[in-house]
């Protein structure tokens, strides 16, 4: 690997890291997501993570777990071996999206049933057009899935 390369590599893991720093996650789990994003390889051991980022073992290890609790890279283990290594969690499929907003409109209609008895009109409305949104999101993903079925790009249909 060229240094100019390194220096690209490592420029944008740390662009991908704010990025996700402004999504809520913490700098060291960006990085690490920023890691194996620009990595050449499909998964990185533990001690390849910690000395490409220059993070502590434990600061690594709890950036580790943080990120497998939330789904967003996986841990593997293979047969035999002591070393684990870590991926990038495979994509939401086209489901797993349209299931978060399906109950994220479950949460929406409990909140319309809790001011309707109240009368709270300007709420209400609110609520019903957020509702409504999340139905037209629904709708389009499903139509997206059975678009990239046929292209097969949607991870709920390989080919």
């Amino acid at each position: 690997m060229t240094s100019n390369h390194n220096t690209d590599s490592q420029s944008l893991v740390l662009r991908i890291a704010q990025f996700f720093e402004q999504q809520g996650l913490s700098l060291s789990e960006g990085r690490v997501l920023g890691l194996l994003m620009v990595s050449e390889h499909k998964q990185l051991d533990f001690n390849d993570i910690q000395q490409q980022l220059g993070l502590s073992k434990s600061t690594t290890s709890t950036t580790l777990k943080n990120l497998i609790a939330r789904r967003l890279i996986d841990q593997m283990q293979p047969d035999g071996s002591r070393k684990r290594y870590f991926r990038l969690h495979p994509p939401l499929s086209c489901d797993d999206i349209i299931d978060r907003i399906e109950r994220m409109k479950a949460f929406a209609t409990e909140i319309l049933e809790l001011h309707k008895p109240l009368n709270h009109t300007e709420k209400i409305s609110t609520v019903q057009h957020i509702i409504a949104g999340y139905e037209i999101i629904i709708r389009h993903i499903q139509m997206l899935k059975q678009e990239f079925a046929e292209k097969q790009y949607c991870a709920d249909n390989p080919k």
